[in-house]
Order: C-alpha cells, then structure tokens, then sequence
C-alpha cells in the first residue's frame, strides 16, 4: 500500500512537471545552407563545372558566355581533411575505383567538421536540446561538414578573383549534388559558377562502340579515349581504344526547354526536334527522343537534365549564336547530358548588323556604293559568300527580297528562321556528331535544293531552309544502328567529311566553315569575290557607334578570307609534286575521298596502301613498333580533275593576292569626317596588303611532307619576282603603247609601310637560305668608288649618263610649256614623269644602273635578274625611279636658271616671278622625295649585304 502511495506521489509530481507520458519534444539545430552530410561526400562523382551567368563584362572577360562549360566533365571525389574538403580529379584509365589514381586537386574549399548532438547536462545526461558540436569525437568521426563553399583557396580555372559573394543555392540529393556561387572578377565582371555532381553509376543497358581510326575519316564523331592497361600496368600508345561518345538508346532520351524559354519560339524548334527524332529512330529502330517543358528549378548546368535554353542576358559582346556542349562517361564515352543554348542577344545584335549589310547593297541607295564595278547583278551573285563574322549570312531568299527592293521580313520572323536553322545544327551536336566542313562540297549527295550534303557544315545557312542532310542520315546509322550491315553500308556510300582540326589548313582548303566551294578554283574565286563584295561593310562606318573599335575583329575577318587563298597555293602545289612524282600516299593525304573510288571495282583504279597507327611488338631480338596499312583504290579520272584544278587554283591564287597588293582604288589609310566629330568614317585597306603580302610571298610548312616548305616566290616566276620588284621600287610596268622592245616603268607611289614589309619578307623569310635564297638578288646593289671603276663598269655609268641627257632636254621643255600655261590661267594636268616612250625605249638598253650615294661614290645595281627578263627592284628603282627623279631635279634647275636669267635681262614676256616661286616648290618637293628613295636604297643594300656576306 505504501508503494502504491509513493507512486501516485511521483505520478503527480511527474504531471505537475509536464506529464509521465509526454516527454518534451527535441529543439532542433537549424539547418544551415552550407552543412552536408559527410555520406553525400562519399560516393565517386561525375563533375561539371559551368558558368551560369555573366554581367557587365569587363575586358578581360569578353568572350565568355553564359552556360559555357570551363572544363570538360571529370570523375571526381571529395578527400576530406581536418580543416579543408579537396575536390581531386580522379584518372578514369582505370575501372576499379579503388585502383583509381587520385590526380590534380580541382578546388580546395575551407571546412569545419561537426556533429549535431543532444546537449548534455551537468550529470552529462542529454537534454531535449541539440547543439552544434565539435569536441565530443575526433573530426573524422563527426557525421556533417561545414564548407565554406564561396572560397576555393585553389581557384583553378585562373580567374581573376577581387571576392566572392554569398552562395547562391545549395542543393544536395541522395545521387546529386548541386551548388552555384558568385563571383565579382577584378575586372568588374559579375559571374556565377555552377558545380554540378552526379553520382557515378554506369548505365547497364549501355553498349561501347568502338570507333577504328580509319573511320573516323569517314564519319565526325565525338568520341572518349582510353587505353587497354596491359598485365604489368603499361600504358603504351598503341594500346589506346576510342570509343564513340552516344546516348544509350535503351531508354528515352528527354531534353527539356529551360523554364523561362520564349514561348513564342517553341513551335518552330519542336519541329526542328521533330526532324532530329524521326532521323534517330531511322536508325535505332525506336522513338528514343522526347522533349518537354522544363519546370522551376531546372538549369542549364545540371548534370541531371539536358537543357534547351535561351540566354535572355545582355551581355553579346562574346559573338556566339549557339552552343552544345555535351558531358559524356569518361570511361565508357556514353553521353549523359547535351544542352542546346540559344543566345537572343547576339542574335538581335547580328539581326541589326545584317540590316546594315543589307543598306550597303541595296541598289537603290547608291551613296553606299564606293566602287563603281558593285553592280547589282554582282552583288546578287556574291552576297552569299560571306558569313563569317555574322552566323546570321544565311537566308538567302529574305536577302535576294531585300536586294530587289521588296518589304523587309518581319525582323520577329526572321529571328525564328534563324534560331530554327542554328538549332538544327546544334541538336545535331547533342546527338554525338561533329562538323562536317566538307559537307559543301559533296555535291554527289546533296537533296534538291540544298548547297551541303550537312546540317553539321556552316553552308547550310545559306539556304533558304534548313534540312538534315544525307551526311547526317548516315552519320547516325553509323553511330546508332544495331545492325552492322546498315553501318557498313553507311560508310561505304563516299561520303565527303572533314571536321574543325583540318580547318584552315593546307591539308583539305575546301575543309572551310564558311564557303560553298567545289574545287581550289572555286574556292578561290569565292574569296577573292568575298573580299571585294564586302568591302563597304568591312570599311566603312555604316552609322555603327563601335567602329573604332573593332579593329581586332576585322583583322581577324580579313585574315579568314584571304588566308584560305595562300592555303589553296600550298595545296595545288603539294598535289603538283605527288603527281610528278607519283606518290599517291601523299596525294590521297592531300585531297582523301575526293579521289577515291566508288562503285563497283574496274580495272584501272590505283592500289595504295595508307598507314593508320602503329603497335608495339617485343619479339626475342627486342621490341619494335610495327605499323599497320589500310587499302585503298583510287580513281584515275579524279586525280585528272583533282590535277587540272590544281593547276589552275595555283595561278588564280597567286593573281588573287597579287591584285589585292596593287588595288589602289581603294584608301589605304583611315579617312576622317568633318572636324566637328573626328570619326573615322572609313578604315583603310593597308593591313590587307600587308597580310596579302605576307601570304604572298613568306615559306609555309609543306602540308605533308613537314620538313620542306612551300614557297610561292620563285625567280622564274614572273608574277611574284615581278610584284616585289614594283613594290620595291616604287615602279609599275607599262606596256609600250608603240611597240617598244620591251615594257618600261612608270613612278608609282606605294605605302612606305608596304615597301618595308617586302623588304623585310625578303631579309627575313625569302632569302634564308633553304627557302628561296636567290630572292636576294632580287635587291642585289653596290657601292662603288667613282675613281675606282673598271673598265667595264665605267664604260656603262657613262652609257647611263648619255641615255639620261635625252631626259633632262625633254623635262626642260614640258617645265616651260606648263609654266607659260600657268601663266596664262590655263588648267592643265600634272605634266610630272610624262609618257616619253622613245626615250624609255633608249633607257632600256642599259645593263646597269647607277646614282650618286656619298659624294665621290656610286649605288650600283644591274638591271635584270640572270633568270628570264625579270628586273631587279634595285636596278628599277636607280634607273626608273632616282634617275628620272633626279633628271626631273636637274630641269628644273636648269628651267629656273634661264628664267632668272630672262627676267634679269628683261627679256620674259610671259613669265613672271610667280614662276620662279612654283620652281622652287618643286625642287623642295623633289630633293625631299630623292632623299626618301636614296634612304630606301640604302636599307635595300644593308639587307642585301645581310645575305652575301661570308
């Protein structure tokens, strides 16, 4: 009984206390954003690290756009330290994780490790209170860790860092991780970086497809390399295996629009995704595609959604329409991400560029026509050749309405026609294919009305509408089709293809982004028209606020078109010396399936054997690489075609830069406004006859053969010796209109900077010797001492005297002739350097040339080259230049001698004292021009000098 009582007793206090059946609920720690479980930290990773945002880019930050990726996808772990978490990078070679070696630390951020505990009380029983802890167990031992995930104390992508602002978001799932900071760069920009990881798990329905070398010539595949690890763990070239990047086709593939993307544009890229869906499932068999409306949440940069996003931010300056980065398994190459970006930005930016362009062309404005050859037959012909600054060149029919003086498309139309042909060629990216620049010229299998056998080539914008291509039809039977007879099939269809590693190089020309070309000829002809076509929107200002400044850009732009000009040079005559030499091998390098056979076998087709890789072999007597061949048959009637074409592109190439060099009707320099404003209103075409100078004339690598050069100057050929020796010289050839003997010279007056660039060409890169070191004599000249002459050499110099006299008579009549006309109020032109033929014709017999350096010495230079009749810039610019300058000099010396004498005498009627001014105004003029070609002579003699000397 007294028990009884005593537990009533307690049962009463218990209640008054809060009750024996209700225990007081736990006061829980608060989360906080930035404290994870240690378990989330465990597991191997796929890491993605992507820019999401970019404000107010600062200068050194222009080119980097919003959702670009900073780095290709890499497994990862987290390595857990006392006072850090290390991000390391973890070498997908191997298969076992736990072989796997632990490489570069990718980011290190500042970390506390605690424990969430139940408070004790001062008998050290828990309370109904929990605490943030970090005494109770060893810092291993805790279950969370704190990251101080604004600070990465590596700051391995090498930007700029002035601070780091808050965390933006922190997400963290049981297979995912996502976190996303901001960051202010020293150079103001803003930026906000997403880390995305997704728990490594290797799909079990995925099926590696290798990708042989020799096929990737055959088809443009993205692809991840590995290597087969031998018993002893060595790791050798030859044992590297590329695998195909593609999706796994055994489940669906769902693509989602970004949740802000613009409704107004989903109707037309839903068909464009349409088209993509039909083709994939031609060749897996199955509708593996599904696209759908993102929900809030949902980025670009998470691992776990492909995206199709539209960059709605201002920032454009980076120039780039589209982009389509995909993350694919490192080991097994299976593609588990693709995003599509859209950027509206650049796109409206373009849209307003491509109104300007359009001004320039249009007939009926002719103050924006600077050349009177810009007809608009001409211009309708050309307008589509350039694209290369302007993703947006491409509807050719909306500029073919604008040209013939119909209404503008609707500019919201026009946006969608656009967007909608750039997504075709980005999805087709997502989908594991790469660029096809060779698609332009496969004319055996364009669709009707289309310039590309590809939507994955550039020339495909210049369509009216966009279409998937015959290319890219078998590009994904190749890649996706379980069955290895459609994938055979598909490679054995001839099929042009060459993707971004050969583009601008001398290997393939035609291997070009931005071109429809057909053949080297065609290819050149295209540029040269490009160039010229453009010129009023590459030069002139066009109302655009930035002009100034975008220097850069239009060299750039100017170095895209002319270079593949000199590229077409090296090829044609690469492809020259193979034939002469029958070297197939380094033939079929140079033009691949453009020459080979297709169709059933015949009987003249060419065997060959090409090499496609090496492998190691260890035999008893050692180890050796043995190297592995690929057959191949050539078609005799194609190398004809590929060998006239190459001829032919080799002379046009040479004339194309060659008319570049002499325009001159065109400025070289800048030209200002009024002074009111001191804008530039048109740039001048100088760096383009630099630049075409440059690729006229400088040694290049051999395309194949890497140990010899290619040269486009040479003594025996007329017109590169030639151009140099104008240029040089400050001369240009006339042809006799009388039928002289031979051509003669005329001054003609050349940018300085354009003459010592040539100058400098020869010094240089010509004349070294292995290149071309007869160029040197070219500017061969000598300083002689006038009493120390030969025989022979004074039996000339007085030759050149008698020749020059004839001269000075003539110069002494036209001067007083233009004189007494001025006297009388007559206009009249410049009578300065008149066609003198006759005498031109008695010049020309001399063998050397010769004109006073230093008092008591001569500069002399013969007249021709010992090949053919070239002429040396030496002896044209003594004899054609400096002798008729200082002819010139000595008549009007002579002129003003005897007009000082008659009016002394009183015995000049029409000739007054005005005369003796303009005389004078002359002679200044003059005495400062021989001074400036004397001092240019002089440079032509320390360079020769440079390259005779023992």
């Amino acid at each position: 009984m007294a028990t009884v009582k005593t537990l009533a007793f307690v049962c009463a206090l218990s209640i008054a206390l809060g009750g024996c059946d209700r225990p007081r609920e736990i006061e829980r720690v608060l989360p906080k954003p930035n404290r994870i479980e240690k378990t989330a930290l465990q597991p191997l990773y796929l890491f993605l690290k992507s820019v999401i945002d970019v404000k107010s880019p600062g200068p050194d930050y222009q080119t980097l756009a919003a959702c670009q990726h900073l780095a290709p996808a890499q497994l990862v772990r987290f390595i857990q330290k006392e006072d850090q978490v290390d991000l390391v990078a973890v070498d997908p070679l191997y298969d076992r994780n736990t072989a796997a070696a632990q490489n570069q630390v990718l980011a290190s951020f500042p970390a506390k490790h605690v424990d969430i505990l139940r408070k004790r009380n001062s008998l050290g029983d828990d309370t109904h209170e929990e605490e943030e802890n970090t005494t109770r167990k060893h810092w291993a031992e805790r279950a969370f860790v704190e990251i101080d995930l604004n600070r990465d104390l590596t700051n391995a992508s090498g930007l700029d860092i002035l601070k780091s602002s808050t965390l933006r978001s922190l997400e963290v799932e049981p297979n995912a991780l996502n976190f996303s900071v901001e960051l202010l760069l020293r150079d103001g920009t803003l930026l906000a970086i997403h880390y995305s990881f997704l728990r490594y798990q290797p799909s079990t329905t995925y099926q590696q497809r290798e990708f042989p070398a020799e096929e990737q010539l055959r088809f443009g595949l993205f692809k991840t390399s590995t290597f087969a690890i031998g018993s002893m763990d060595q790791v050798l070239e030859s044992n590297r295996r590329d695998y195909m990047n593609r999706w796994d086709t055994a489940r669906t593939l769902v693509f989602y629009f970004s949740p802000d993307f613009p409704p107004a544009l989903k109707g037309s890229l839903r068909k464009v995704f349409s088209a993509w869906s039909q083709a994939l499932r031609r060749a897996v068999g199955d509708p593996v595609l599904e696209l759908r409306d993102g929900v809030a949440g949902q980025t670009v940069g998470d691992l776990r959604y492909s995206m199709i996003h539209f960059d709605h931010s201002a920032h454009s300056s980076h120039g780039v329409l589209g982009y389509a980065p995909i993350v694919a398994n490192p080991r097994t190459g299976e593609i588990v991400k693709a995003d599509v970006v859209l950027y509206g930005k650049v796109l409206k930016r373009s849209s307003f560029r491509e109104l300007i362009w359009e001004k320039s062309r249009n007939p009926s404005n002719p103050s924006f026509l600077t050349s009177p050859s810009s007809s608009a037959t001409e211009m309708q012909k050309n307008i589509k050749a350039d694209f290369l600054a302007r993703i947006t060149r491409l509807q050719d029919d909306t500029l073919m309405k604008r040209l013939a003086g119909d209404p503008m498309e609707n500019p919201e139309a026009l946006e969608t026609r656009i967007l909608s042909a750039i997504f075709a060629h980005e999805f087709g990216h997502a989908l594991g294919l790469r660029h096809n620049f060779l698609g332009s010229a496969d004319v055996a299998h364009f669709a009707s009305g289309d310039l590309t056998s590809s939507v994955m080539d550039y020339s495909f914008l210049h369509q009216p509408e966009w279409s998937i291509g015959e290319y890219d039809h078998s590009a994904l039977q190749y890649a996706y089709s379980p069955s290895e007879t459609v994938r055979r099939r598909s490679l054995n269809k001839g099929l042009l293809f060459c993707s971004d590693e050969e583009v601008f190089t001398s290997k393939d020309p035609l291997c070009q982004p931005y071109d429809s070309a057909r053949s080297l000829s065609d290819l050149v002809a295209g540029q040269l028209d490009r160039y010229f076509t453009y010129y009023d929107v590459n030069n002139r200002r066009l109302d655009r606020l930035d002009f100034e400044a975008e220097g850069e850009v239009y060299d750039q732009r100017i170095l895209a078109t002319l270079l593949p000009i000199r590229l077409a040079y090296d090829n044609a005559q690469a492809v020259l010396e193979a034939l002469s030499t029958k070297n197939y091998a380094s033939l079929w390098q140079l033009t691949k399936q453009r020459i080979e056979a297709t169709g059933a076998p015949r009987s003249d087709l060419i065997r060959i054997e090409v090499e496609t890789g090496n492998r190691l072999v260890v035999a008893a007597d050692g180890p050796s690489l043995q190297t592995s061949y690929s057959e191949r048959f050539l078609d005799p009637l194609k190398i004809w075609e590929v060998a006239a074409d190459a001829r032919a592109a080799k002379q046009e190439a040479l004339s194309a830069l060659r008319r570049i060099v002499l325009d001159s009707s065109r400025s070289d320099t800048d030209e200002q406004s009024k002074v009111f404003n001191g804008r530039i209103e048109r740039r001048g075409v100088l760096p383009d006859k630099l630049l075409a100078l440059t690729l006229l004339l400088a040694p290049s690598k051999h395309p194949v053969l890497e140990r010899t050069l290619v040269s486009p100057y040479s003594s025996s050929q007329t017109m590169v010796a030639g151009l140099l020796a104008s240029l040089l010289s400050n001369t240009s050839e006339v042809l006799d209109p009388e039928g002289g003997a031979e051509p003669y010279y005329r001054i003609r007056q050349f940018n300085n900077r354009l003459r010592e660039h040539a100058l400098h060409l020869i010094r240089e890169e010509i004349a070294v010797f292995g290149r071309s070191p007869g160029a040197a004599n070219l500017i061969q000249v000598h300083s002689l001492q006038l009493d120390k002459l030969t025989p022979y050499q004074r039996k000339n110099y007085e030759l050149s005297l008698a020749a020059r006299e004839e001269f000075r008579e003539f110069y002494v009549t036209l001067m007083q002739e233009e004189l007494k006309r001025g006297e009388e109020g007559e206009t009249s032109s410049e009578f300065f350097f008149a066609d003198m033929s006759p005498f031109e014709q008695n010049r020309n017999t001399s063998e050397f040339a010769y004109t006073e350096g230093l008092p008591g010495d001569l500069l002399a230079a013969p007249m021709s080259l010992s090949v053919g009749t070239l002429k040396t810039a030496s002896g044209l610019l003594i004899r054609n230049n400096l002798n008729v300058a200082e002819d010139y000099l000595n008549a009007i010396a002579t002129t003003r001698e005897h007009l000082e004498k008659d009016l002394f005498s009183g015995s000049s009627i029409l000739l007054g004292t005005d005369s003796l001014t303009k005389l004078d105004a002359k002679r200044l003029a003059m005495q400062n021009y021989i001074d400036g070609e004397k001092s240019f002579l002089k440079e032509m003699l320390k360079a020769f000098t440079h390259h005779t000397k023992p």
